[in-house]
């Protein structure tokens, strides 16, 4: 808990973060679209050394970091992998590795396409093709260190939330290139219980269904 708060302390103080209240981070609470929009823009503002400005007839206090997103790194941040407003693991990496420009990331580890066992078992997470363009990114953060992933096996649980005291210690390695993680990922085991772990569906050829399932 003392980490939590050196690392939020550091990041509200660089502009990068903000609390859910003037007393309250909520390091528990999962991260919803806005809390995103906030951080995306707060880091690529410091990393360039640019300002984020009140836009006229604000209508939330977020607006100023949608116009700064939309205007310096991307048209819009879509939702379509958000429940209610909370955002996925998936949507999460995806759109905070869009924050600094790729040559930010060096690699540190080596991390072979397929090593993360939940992106590479399981690609229906979008339909528009653009699977691979989301992955190379999520990959691109584990080879650079940012990303270490949720088991020894590196499962990544790309449809399950994250909180904000998870974000803190991501964001914290994406501007502090001293905080990132060096590891080597386990390969999968072809035998024993840990051979199954992962994630398994099951639609009966229903389309109104594709996420019916478990994790292991």
């Amino acid at each position: 808990q003392h980490g939590i708060t050196i690392r939020s302390n550091r990041l509200m103080n660089l502009g990068i973060t903000a609390g859910t209240s003037a007393s309250k981070f909520s390091p528990d609470q999962n991260l919803t679209t806005d809390q995103l929009t906030v951080f995306s823009g707060g880091i690529h503002a410091a990393y360039h050394h640019n300002e984020i400005v009140e836009v006229q007839n604000p209508s939330s206090w977020t607006d100023k970091y949608y116009y700064y997103v939309e205007q310096y790194i991307e048209a819009v941040i879509e939702t379509v992998f958000s429940v209610a407003g909370i955002m996925t693991a998936l949507a999460f990496a995806y759109w905070i590795s869009k924050a600094l420009p790729d040559s930010a990331y060096t690699a540190i580890n080596n991390v072979p396409d397929g090593q993360i066992l939940d992106l590479t078992e399981n690609k229906i997470y979008t339909e528009d093709g653009s699977f691979d363009e989301i992955s190379n990114r999520i990959y691109m953060l584990y080879r650079a260190g940012i990303l270490t992933g949720n088991t020894a096996y590196g499962h990544f649980n790309p449809k399950g939330y994250v909180t904000r005291a998870e974000v803190t210690a991501i964001i914290t390695r994406m501007i502090d290139p001293d905080q990132r993680k060096t590891f080597q990922l386990k390969a999968k085991p072809t035998s024993g219980p840990a051979a199954f772990l992962g994630e398994y569906f099951a639609s009966d050829n229903d389309a109104s269904r594709p996420w019916l399932g478990c994790s292991l």
